[in-house]
């Protein structure tokens, strides 16, 4: 994740509570930071959202991406659709809590699923659903509102294809300290206890087990999960695998 922005983009405390302007805020400041994550009307078609009993868009992604990689296998469609999942519920949280300085109902996403990835979303919006809070409060928000989002998405695509709770709970702790460990580049002044305190936090609320943030000498994140990439033809492993400090062979 290359979050090329300025760093005062993830300090606005310009709004109040409740503003419509904060989904304005949010909007713009997730499209900035990542073009990727950009707000848009979702088909029916095409939605992964909360509740459902069924998802014919999570259906239709793994057999394209069945198609796209036959070689790779059902583990590996399963855990790229996981994967898929989880990286915008967990960046538009910690863009709300650090960027806006606001908590907002992430239980109420609508995530865009395309050919061979899930990118995209759309809120509902209730300006009285926007809180305003200690970063604790905030975290403890926004945390629950986007686990209880992915854990369900967790249940209907454990209906199309059976996978590992934990399994899925290493790959998301990778993705969420992943994402976390941007926060201090652009808000240097944030203690590092304190933000220690903070992984905590939002750990227990996406139902993780309690890990550290460990960075590697090369800038990465200590990983705890492989992303089976490697599975790929004429793939490999990447460079902060877990199964590559174990083997010479690395991606490149």
């Amino acid at each position: 994740m290359n979050l090329d922005v300025s760093p005062a983009r993830l300090s606005t405390k310009s709004q109040q509570p409740g503003d419509v302007s904060v989904f304005d805020q949010l909007t713009q400041m997730s499209a900035q930071l990542l073009p990727a994550l950009a707000h848009r009307p979702v088909a029916a078609i095409e939605r992964l959202r909360l509740g459902d009993s069924h998802s014919p868009a999570l259906k239709k992604l793994l057999q394209n991406l069945e198609l796209q990689h036959p070689e790779s296998g059902k583990l590996f469609y399963s855990h790229k659709c996981w994967q898929l999942i989880i990286w915008q519920p967990v960046l538009l949280s910690i863009i709300s809590v650090y960027g806006l300085n606001r908590g907002l109902a992430f239980n109420k996403l609508h995530l865009q699923c395309h050919s061979l990835s899930i990118a995209g979303y759309q809120l509902e919006f209730n300006p009285d659903d926007v809180i305003d809070g200690c970063t604790e409060q905030l975290i403890s928000h926004c945390a629950r509102g986007s686990a209880t989002l992915i854990w369900d998405l967790y249940r209907q695509l454990n209906i199309e294809c059976p996978l590992k709770q934990r399994f899925c709970q290493r790959l998301l702790s990778d993705q969420l300290l992943k994402a976390l460990a941007q926060v201090p580049v652009f808000l240097p002044h944030l203690e590092r206890a304190v933000f220690q305190q903070h992984i905590q936090l939002w750990m227990r609320h996406y139902q993780l087990p309690i890990r550290a943030l460990k960075i590697d000498p090369r800038g990465e994140i200590v990983r705890s999960s492989c992303c089976l990439e490697y599975l790929i033809e004429h793939s490999g492993y990447c460079t902060n695998c877990p199964k590559e400090r174990k083997s010479p062979h690395v991606a490149t």
